[in-house]
C-alpha cells in the first residue's frame, strides 16, 4: 500500500494518534429522546449511538469505498485528531487507492471513501487523512473520527444518554445585533457566538456556555485554562489545552505543572495510574486538580476536583507541530463529561451545558471541614477548609478513609460517607483515617457554617 501523501497526511502525522482505548467490545445502544429531556431533536438530527468505555468514545460505523466495497467495526469518536484515520488493514480491505494510466505511465490516485454509515446518520464523501498501523489499537476498530468530518453542522456528544446527535444548522440570517453575547467578548469571537447561537440555538438551552476556540493547522482546537485551589487563593498561570474527547483524563504535562501549576504537595496524587493511547499503555502520576477553569468561557466554567495525568512530553505523540501557541496538556474526559457538549466545528465554538452530579462531595451544613470522595478505588479525603475541625486535627488531603463512627468505609460511596458526616452542630463524628500504611483515629467536632 501506498502511504498517503500531501499536506493533510503531514499535519496528521504531526498530531499523531492521540487517545484509543484499553479494549472495544461491539455493542449497541437504544435511539431515544435527548438526554432527561422530553422535547424531540428538531427535525433532520442524525443520532448516533456511543458507548463511553475506558473514557473513549466508541461508535458503530461502516465505511464504504468507491469501490463497492465496505467493513465494519468501532470509530473512535476523537476531538484531538485532525481527520479521519484508518488501521492499514481497513485501507488495504476498501480498495481506495486506483492505478491510472497516463501513456507510458501509471499515476496512483487517492480518492474519498464513498460514505461512513453511523447509526442514523450517513456522511458522503469522506478523505482519509491518515492510515497507522493495525497493531496499536485493538482487534475491531476501525480507526478515529474527527470532528472535522461534520464542518458544515454541529456534533452534540450527550454522555447522559449515550449518543452523538448531528445537528444541521438553521438557515438565518445573522445581522450584527441577532444575539446577546457576553460582555467583553472581542467584535470577532461576538460574531462567531451569534452565528453559533443563530445556527444551533434549538439544541443549546438557557444554561449553555459559549467557549470560542482557537483552531490551528490540522485541526487542532486549543483552549485556556488555570488551575485554581480557593481555599488557599492560589491560581496557576494560564494553559493551553487540547480539547481531546479521546482522553479518558486531563493532562498536564509535567514541564507545565512544574512551571506553571507548582501544584502543593497537599493536593491528593496516585502513582503508576495508567493512561492508554494508540502508541501503547504508559503509567503516570495522577494529581486531584481543586478546581479547573477555562478562561475563554463567558462567563467563565469551572469544575470542582478533576483529575490530570502529570504525563512528560515524550510519552505522547509531538502534537506542537507548529501551532503559534504552546500546548501544556490536554482537555479531556474528566473534565467534558460532566457536560452537554455541543462541537460548532463551522464556527470554532463549543457550547458547554452543566450535567446534575447528585454524587458530587459538599461541604455539610453541620459540618466538620472536609470532603470525600471515590477516588482511585478508595474512599479520600479530597479537600480540607481551613481553619476547620478537620484542619485543626491534622487531616490532608489524600487521606483513605477507613471508617466513619465505626462503620467501615469499603461499604458505602461518597454520598452515603458524606451523609454521616452530618448531624446536629456541637456533635462528635470519628473517623479511622490511613495515610502511608498507618492508620489512626481522629475525633472531629461538627460546627454550623455561617
Amino acid at each position: 500500500m501506498r502511504p498517503l501523501s500531501g499536506r493533510r497526511r503531514a499535519a496528521f502525522a504531526a498530531l499523531g494518534l492521540l487517545f484509543a482505548i484499553a479494549s472495544a467490545i461491539p455493542g449497541r445502544a437504544a435511539v431515544t429522546m435527548r438526554g432527561p429531556e422530553t422535547a424531540a431533536w428538531p427535525a433532520g438530527t442524525e443520532l448516533v449511538p456511543f458507548e463511553f468505555r475506558n473514557g473513549s468514545i466508541l461508535v458503530h460505523a461502516t465505511l464504504l469505498s468507491p469501490s463497492g466495497l465496505d467493513t465494519t467495526g468501532l470509530l473512535v469518536f476523537d476531538t484531538g485528531a485532525p481527520e479521519l484515520a484508518v488501521t492499514r488493514g481497513v485501507w488495504n480491505v476498501l480498495q481506495v487507492d486506483t492505478l491510472e494510466m497516463h501513456g507510458s505511465y501509471a499515476h496512483v490516485v487517492e480518492r474519498n471513501l464513498a460514505a461512513i454509515e453511523m447509526g442514523g446518520a450517513r456522511v458522503p464523501e469522506v478523505a482519509v487523512g491518515g492510515v497507522f498501523a493495525d497493531s496499536v489499537v485493538e482487534r475491531g476498530v476501525l480507526g478515529l473520527l474527527a470532528p472535522r468530518v461534520f464542518e458544515d453542522r454541529a456534533v452534540v456528544i450527550d454522555y447522559a444518554s449515550g449518543k452523538l446527535a448531528i445537528i444541521h444548522r438553521r438557515l438565518t440570517v445573522v445581522g450584527h445585533a441577532a444575539a446577546a453575547t457576553p460582555p467583553g467578548t472581542g467584535v470577532g469571537v461576538a460574531a462567531r457566538i451569534g452565528r453559533s447561537r443563530s445556527h444551533y440555538g434549538d439544541v443549546l438551552s438557557a444554561g449553555a456556555v459559549p467557549v470560542p476556540f482557537r483552531r490551528y493547522q490540522g485541526g487542532r482546537m486549543l483552549v485556556t485554562a488555570r488551575v485554581a485551589d480557593p481555599a488557599y487563593e492560589l491560581r496557576s498561570q494560564p494553559l493551553s489545552l487540547l480539547i481531546d474527547s479521546g482522553a479518558s483524563s486531563c493532562v498536564v504535562f509535567a514541564d507545565a505543572m512544574a512551571e506553571r501549576v507548582r501544584p502543593p504537595s497537599r493536593w491528593p496524587r496516585q502513582k503508576d495510574v495508567p493512561l492508554y493511547t494508540v502508541l501503547g499503555a504508559f503509567r503516570d502520576d495522577e494529581v486531584l486538580l481543586p478546581r479547573l477553569q477555562l478562561s475563554d468561557a463567558s462567563p467563565s466554567l469551572e469544575q470542582e476536583l478533576v483529575t490530570a495525568h502529570v504525563s512528560p512530553r515524550g510519552s505522547l505523540p509531538d502534537i506542537q507541530g507548529e501551532l503559534p501557541d504552546p500546548i501544556h496538556g490536554l482537555l479531556g474526559n474528566s473534565f467534558l463529561s460532566r457536560y452537554r457538549v455541543v462541537l460548532d466545528y463551522g464556527n470554532d465554538v463549543l457550547w458547554l451545558e452543566a450535567r446534575e452530579r447528585p454524587d458530587a462531595p459538599a461541604f455539610t451544613a453541620h459540618h466538620v471541614g472536609l470532603r470525600i470522595a471515590d477516588l482511585w478505588g478508595e474512599l479520600r479525603i479530597v479537600a480540607v477548609e481551613p481553619g476547620s475541625s478537620a484542619a485543626t486535627a491534622g487531616i490532608r488531603e489524600g487521606d483513605v478513609v477507613v471508617a466513619i463512627d465505626h462503620v467501615p468505609a469499603r461499604g458505602l460511596d461518597a454520598g452515603a460517607a458524606e451523609q454521616r458526616l452530618q448531624g446536629g452542630a456541637g456533635t462528635p463524628v470519628v473517623l479511622a483515617l490511613r495515610r502511608e500504611q498507618v492508620e489512626r483515629l481522629v475525633t472531629l467536632v461538627r460546627t454550623s457554617r455561617p
